[in-house]
């Protein structure tokens, strides 16, 4: 099994392109969840969007303030084998390749997640 990368996206709102990716250091997924506000059953690898409520603990794991005005931002998951060595953006395979050699190419087209919500249920 390989192993996950979350990582905090960011994405422009004024055209929702890919600005960068920030990884998150390892967080015990149960930390997650209370942050996230997830079921306890959530494996954690679907798309979370970054909120106000999010904001301060996602600054503090990614040493960096975020602009809520300017850029939306989103916790994914990816396989270890699908993310950058650290410091660099993951950018997805373009025509085929990878675009390790080339960090910036095909980094503005990986389009903006959608976001999982979950089925409603029996009401209690």
């Amino acid at each position: 099994m390989s192993r996950l990368q979350r990582v905090i996206t960011q994405y422009r709102r004024s055209d929702d392109s890919l600005v960068r990716d920030y990884e998150l250091p390892r967080t015990r997924v149960d930390k997650l969840r209370r942050v996230f506000g997830a079921d306890q059953d959530d494996p954690m690898t679907f798309c979370y969007p970054v909120t106000e409520r999010e904001r301060e603990f996602v600054e503090d794991q990614i040493d960096r303030r975020l602009n809520m005005r300017d850029y939306e931002y989103f916790l994914e998951t990816h396989s270890a084998s699908d993310t950058a060595t650290p410091g660099r953006s993951w950018s997805p395979p373009v025509n085929g390749r990878s675009s390790a050699t080339s960090p910036r190419k095909g980094l503005h087209s990986r389009p903006r997640p959608r976001i999982r919500t979950p089925l409603p249920g029996p009401r209690r």
